[in-house]
Parts: structure tokens; sequence; C-alpha cells
């Protein structure tokens, strides 16, 4: 008998769980709290980890990173490493224009 409560406890968990899955409808507006607010938004002054969600949405890098972190073209089109790895060399796609604010 108590496998049988167990069974029907874990199915019942287990069916309310997976219930609002349903529910969702495609599309639509998702909206996200940070708490605390980031301090500021400049990534090289301000380490944290509301800082780093917020602005990692407004700022673009010179490369992103596919699943298995190998470096992809992102501002950058193209880059080269000296054979010291000391310095980095990249080049911008047309239009893109360096600044530091």
């Amino acid at each position: 008998m108590k496998y049988l409560k167990l069974k029907a406890t874990t199915f019942l968990i287990a069916a309310s769980l997976a219930s609002p899955l349903a529910a969702q409808e495609a599309g639509g507006r998702l909206d996200i709290v940070v708490q605390p607010e980031p301090p500021g938004l400049m990534l090289g002054l301000v380490q944290n980890g509301p800082t780093q969600l917020v602005a990692g949405d407004i700022y673009e890098s010179l490369l992103r990173y596919d699943g298995d972190l190998n470096p992809m073209p992102s501002l950058a089109k193209s880059w080269e490493i000296s054979e010291d790895g000391l310095t980095y060399t990249f080049k911008l796609n047309e239009g893109v224009k360096w600044h530091d604010g």
C-alpha cells in the first residue's frame, strides 16, 4: 500500500510540474528582474554579476564563442596572434569603429 501511495504521489507531483509547460504560448515578452540593480555599466570599472548580465546585452565584443568555447567572429572579421602569443591583431568588419566611450 505504501508503494502505491508513493507512486501516485510522485505521478501527481510530476503532472503538476509539467502542466505550466503546456500552457506556454510562443512569442510574447519576457521581463527579467535583476536584483540588485547594477551599480554601473562600464565593464572595465565594475565587475559584478548584475553588471555583466546587463552589459552583455548592451555591448558587442570583438569575438563571440560557440558551445565548445571556440572563438568566432563578431565585430572582428579576423584576427592574428603573434608567434610569442603577446600580440593580438584584429581586423574589424566594414563600418565598425573602435572607441573607448
